[in-house]
């Protein structure tokens, strides 16, 4: 091939094959690698740098649609289709086909659900704003061949957004794949396609064209790239054949986003929505007939039972979340953590448990090699030169251990590799090692494998003592317990080991390197320290303080992360071992109680694969906790996706910065801890609201039921009552800015959905009734046929109802004593008494009493209502002192 399209007798198409014009992903897959190459007119070594250019103007950036920052009116649509904000408007409807239309509740509910949604939308522009600004100053860059002439082609690292079809691409360990792609090369390639079909399993890939049937699952093909999966091991080099909205994960996006599970905050809301709807068909059913039997009239009876289900639904409610989220948001974004996912935020309110991977999160990750040694702990140059040729010749990009064992090669010994790289088989998570084939200079072929200790011990039949080849058998205990001295210092150690395999390699081009590395020689160990960082210590400490467990989740051996862990105080030396598990000895737990009880039990989890990272995740949120994850890594990937808040850093392998929740600026866990107690802030605050506001119409509620059936007029008209709620809601409205007890952020703070039902406030209903009875006896208000009468006794529960109700929010916002050991923010003060001034000034000032058909109060009902404040406080004081005695608890 010379870089321009080539003429290749074609194969006859595969049976069943669809007749169409347009050649898909599953056609390329049935086709011989250079016939696809010659198809998208391209070459092995890739498109010049013309040819890239002109085909970007082509086909478009290489980004999804969904991916691609989303219109204002997009946002707008979305914002407005909230679960609360449908609910409102089921109220909104039903107080417009009433009868006669109660057009001012739906006016004031229709502009609650703009005002929610321009909260929203201002949010999420914002949230945009950042994500765009972030991308920015994140280049996500991807590596591709260019073609210039046969003599002359070079690797070259690209924005991915600029990727074309023909592209030649190359793929490395923790790569996500950026767009739809047919494998020509593969080296031990395995692939993880959890983010389309949902199976953690990866698959491993290879450059043979399809030959079995067309009706393959296309997620099936073995050499097929699909945009959006993971490189878990191994390497290759894949032709770009579809980008963007043409990629197979453009097709589906909508069932994977369907697939994404609710977070703890997003089950809460949703059952709140569910319990108003349940709530609203409840008062429907007790209203109707208590209205009907006293009136007669049905229909009116159901149109005004309709009315007060509809004043039992907060209306605020998602302007105040939408708000609060949105300061939690800031605030995290001024500490240096970026929130991709808003409901996040409150995840972190009811974190209780923490998993963290170790390299890199809780140690620096600036990982020195320590020792090189024969197993007799002498210094070895020649185990270094072994180390430093596996090191060289791995392909893409180096690992921590290859990097430091090649720094300190060069920096010591200056030494060249043992020869001439012939072949290399990749690490993997599951193997722990890696290995190459080399030639040296005298021709013999030596495979040198490198990697866990535990791992590359068991695939070892003989040791290198002195020059000497000898049975391991005998040596094996001496190693191991050099290697644990090793372990218990903190150091993590690599086991490097050979084999000469000159007399089984056949130089035909096609030899299988695979299952070679076994029956080994073991020649030394390499020592690697990464300490611990500087603020590890005191904010695993600090976690633990506020109720946040920590756990340890790590691929690395048993030894090194029981050291970290003493370190971390997060185990004693007596219970290190019933605290410690291994990934091998948790796949043996085939009883599902038993492997439950060890995960809950357990705080260090060591030589984990990824798999089981994701079901140590799992375990934990199914007996109730609300875990978070902490992680970097390819292996942290999927537990990143499984945990209710997962947390990364925007310095992460791709796959593991998609699938966190927040992105961390900086690695310094100290923000984790300002993480955690804005989360319960501003969960805090969201439930203040709930109950504040259920309590409220809860309360106002069962007043009315019983007005109606004691009273021959309403005690308060649907617009009245819904002024007085729009007024309460107002003074609710700089909760998200309160403060919060100190108690409250001492523990974690789950979502508990039946407190709210249970949190009704009497003693709204007390001072309701004692309103009541001083109009109907004191100051003889019964008439229903007075309208001067009748307007009094609305005028002077209206004017006790949004005073007592704004005083509430002092007494409710706090488990303590208001205004002696708990004061509210300077927010909440000004704005509950600016509503009780705008409630007072409503009934006291004669033109707007009038278009409300109220009148100011009469004769020494403001100092009787001074008193009936005072005893409402005492009462609601008394009930919420009795709450806490029962429930051991408040908000």
């Amino acid at each position: 091939m010379n870089g321009s399209p080539c003429s290749i007798r074609r194969r006859p198409p595969p049976r069943n094959k669809p007749s169409n014009n347009e050649l898909d992903i599953k056609t390329f897959s049935f086709t011989p690698v250079d016939e696809a190459i010659c198809q998208l007119n391209s070459h092995r070594y890739g498109l010049t740098a013309e040819v890239s250019a002109s085909r970007l103007v082509e086909y478009g950036e290489n980004i999804l649609s969904t991916k691609k920052p989303p219109t204002r009116l997009m946002i707008a649509v979305r914002s407005f289709c909230a679960w609360f904000n449908i609910l409102l408007l089921i109220v909104a409807i039903m107080s417009a086909i009433s009868q006669p239309p109660d057009w001012s509740s739906f006016t004031i509910v229709m502009i609650t659900i703009v005002l929610a949604s321009c909260i929203q939308f201002f949010q999420d522009c914002a949230g945009t704003a950042a994500a765009i600004k972030l991308q920015a100053a994140i280049l996500t860059t991807v590596c591709v061949r260019r073609f210039e002439s046969a003599e002359s082609h070079n690797n070259v690292m690209i924005d991915q957004k600029h990727l074309v079809p023909g592209d030649i691409l190359c793929v490395d360990p923790g790569d996500t794949i950026p767009a739809d792609c047919i494998v020509i090369e593969a080296d031990d390639l395995s692939i993880s396609q959890s983010s389309l079909t949902g199976e953690s399993e990866p698959q491993r890939k290879t450059s043979s064209y399809q030959m079995g049937e067309y009706g393959t699952e296309a997620l099936e093909l073995e050499n097929v790239l699909y945009m959006g999966t993971n490189v878990i091991s191994g390497h290759g080099v894949a032709l770009v054949v579809k980008t963007g909205d043409d990629t197979y994960i453009a097709r589906i996006m909508k069932q994977l986003n369907q697939r994404q599970l609710l977070t703890v905050f997003q089950r809460g809301i949703r059952l709140v929505t569910w319990m108003m709807l349940g709530f609203m068909v409840i008062m429907v059913l007790v209203v109707i007939p208590i209205k009907g039997l006293s009136t007669g009239k049905w229909l009116v009876s159901l149109m005004f039972a309709s009315s007060i289900a509809a004043g039992l639904v907060p209306e605020m409610l998602p302007v105040i979340v939408n708000a609060n989220q949105a300061r939690g948001a800031y605030a995290l974004f001024k500490r240096g953590a970026i929130v991709q996912r808003p409901d996040s935020v409150q995840s972190l309110g009811a974190l209780s448990i923490l998993c963290s991977d170790k390299t890199g999160t809780l140690t620096n990750d600036e990982v020195t090699l320590s020792h090189c040694i024969d197993p007799l702990g002498n210094d070895s140059s020649s185990v270094l030169l072994l180390a430093q040729t596996n090191a060289m010749s791995q392909s893409g990009k180096k690992n921590a251990i290859d990097a430091a064992t090649l720094t300190h090669a060069a920096e010591t010994e200056k030494m060249e590799g043992l020869g001439t790289k012939i072949a290399e088989i990749p690490f993997t998570f599951e193997a722990r090692k890696a290995s190459c084939v080399t030639r040296t200079n005298s021709g013999r072929m030596i495979l040198t494998c490198k990697g866990a200790f535990e791992e590359v011990l068991s695939v070892c039949s003989s040791i290198r003592i002195a020059g000497d080849v000898l049975q391991i058998n005998e040596k094996r205990l001496d190693l191991v317990r050099r290697v644990r001295r090793f372990n218990a210092d903190g150091y993590r150690v690599i086991l490097v080991a050979t084999r000469d395999i000159s007399k089984c390699y056949r130089d035909d081009g096609a030899f299988n390197f695979q299952g070679l590395d076994t029956d080994l020689t073991v020649e030394g160990l390499l020592t690697f320290l990464d300490p611990l960082k500087d603020d590890a210590k005191s904010s695993v400490a600090r976690l633990q303080e506020l109720g946040v467990d920590t756990r340890i989740l790590t691929g690395d051996n048993l030894g090194v992360a029981l050291k970290i862990c003493r370190d971390l105080n997060l185990v004693q030396q007596t219970d290190e071992v019933s605290e410690a598990i291994t990934g091998a000895e948790l796949a043996k737990l085939e009883d599902t109680d038993d492997f439950h009880k060890t995960i809950k039990h357990c705080k260090v989890f060591a030589k984990l694969t990824p798999i089981q990272k994701g079901q140590v995740i799992d375990s934990l949120k199914l007996q109730g906790e609300v875990v978070g994850m902490l992680g970097d890594g390819i292996n942290d990937a999927i537990a990143l996706r499984k945990a209710d808040a997962g947390i990364s850093v925007h310095t992460a392998t791709n796959v593991a910065e998609d699938s966190a929740d927040i992105l961390l600026m900086d690695k310094n866990l100290s923000i984790i801890i300002y993480c955690v107690v804005i989360g319960r802030t501003t969960q805090g605050n969201t439930i203040k609201y709930l109950k504040m506001a259920l309590a409220s119409s809860f309360g106002n509620t069962v007043s009315i039921l019983a007005s109606t059936a004691w009273l021959p007029f309403s005690a308060m008209s649907a617009t009245q009552l819904l002024v007085q709620n729009l007024l309460f809601d107002t003074s609710l409205s700089t909760l998200p800015w309160d403060t919060v007890d100190e108690e409250y952020l001492a523990v974690p703070q789950p979502w508990r959905i039946w407190d709210i039902l249970r949190y009704e406030d009497h003693g709204i209903n007390t001072i309701d009734f004692a309103t009541f009875f001083l109009n109907w006896f004191y100051y003889g208000l019964r008439s229903g046929t007075d309208i001067g009468a009748i307007k009094a006794f609305q005028s002077n529960w209206f004017l006790q109802g949004i005073l007592s109700q704004t005083l509430m929010v002092h007494i409710l916002r706090t488990g303590k004593l208001p205004f002696v050991r708990s004061h509210s923010a300077r927010s909440v003060y000004i704005s509950t008494f600016l509503v009780s001034a705008v409630g007072i000034l409503i009934v006291y000032i004669p033109p707007i009493a009038n278009t409300l058909q109220m009148v100011g109060p009469k004769g020494m009902f403001d100092l009787i209502l001074l008193g009936l404040l005072v005893s409402f406080s005492v009462i609601l004081e008394l009930c919420k002192m009795l709450y806490i005695e029962l429930f051991k608890r408040w908000l």
